[in-house]
């Protein structure tokens, strides 16, 4: 397995995000990670295009809301159907974030 890193919301470090395990990358959310706006979830698209260049094809998000919740989607879905969103560091940094709808992923 190997450890993803990205911001941690607006703060300008870096933290470990998830994990790539073979060709899936497994992330965790908590309630205050849903964009409603959107009815969904974010990554960064620089993390996007580093799970393309390593081959990944699942995305599985554990998500503890109200209830734990794992959805599962296709790699291919969070780039042809997520829509951008741009993510402002504290000192200045964009950092464009892909949201893809929850009706896109299917429930495990």
């Amino acid at each position: 397995m190997m450890e993803v890193k990205s911001y941690k919301g607006m703060e300008d470090k870096h933290v470990s995000v998830g994990l790539i395990d073979n060709d899936t990358y497994r992330t965790e959310r908590k309630k205050h990670h849903f964009f409603r706006i959107f009815q969904g979830f974010a990554i960064s698209n620089t993390i996007i295009e580093d799970l393309l260049v390593k081959n990944v094809k699942d995305v599985v998000i554990t998500y503890y809301g109200n209830n734990r919740i794992k959805y599962r989607s296709s790699l291919k879905d969070w780039i042809e159907k997520g829509e951008k969103y741009q993510n402002k560091i504290k000192d200045g940094t964009d950092d464009l974030q892909i949201v893809l709808s929850v009706r896109f992923m299917n429930e495990e």
